[in-house]
């Protein structure tokens, strides 16, 4: 029985690994590959010690990085906060203040806006920028999820599950 996105996730990997999970414009990602990365995007999470609870925001367009972010948010136990983008920097103030996000990931253009702000939350202890145009002032998307691993364990009601990158089980 599916109880969670994580476990309905897991679920599809395994009856469909090769179908299409997300269509980007050009880009094209298998539940295979979005297991794998979002795995990838966990570890990253925490390895930044975010803990059960905390709260990862994203302030992107939709994307297959939105959509790896979000499942990999889950997969660490952390909560989700998606920003809508057409908040201006002076919206997003009271919004971060509320949601008290521990991590930001955030596109190049969106992020720029909020960077004579971001000193202002104490609880945002990384951004990550998508594209990584922030001339080396916080780590690219592509740069943290290529040095964490595919592999990731986690707890479900007290029983431990090994998530592993499922196409190099086939």
């Amino acid at each position: 029985m599916t109880n969670t996105l994580i476990q309905m996730l897991a679920e599809t990997v395994e009856r469909y690994p090769d179908n299409a999970a997300v269509i980007g414009g050009q880009r094209r990602m298998s539940y295979a590959q979005l297991d794998k990365e979002s795995n990838r995007v966990a570890r990253a999470l925490m390895g930044m010690e975010v803990d059960r609870g905390d709260r990862v925001a994203t302030l992107m367009n939709n994307s297959p990085e939105f959509v790896t972010t979000y499942f990999g948010t889950l997969k660490a136990g952390a909560i989700p906060v998606p920003l809508d983008v057409r908040y201006r920097a002076d919206e997003l103030v009271p919004v971060f203040g509320n949601c008290e996000p521990k991590v930001l990931v955030a596109e190049g253009e969106l992020l720029k806006p909020l960077l004579s702000e971001l000193h202002r939350f104490e609880t945002i202890k990384q951004v990550i920028d998508l594209e990584g145009g922030s001339a080396g002032r916080f780590p690219s998307y592509s740069d943290v999820i290529s040095a964490a691993s595919s592999f990731l364990r986690i707890s479900v009601r007290g029983v431990a599950i090994l998530l592993a990158d499922r196409s190099s089980a086939r």
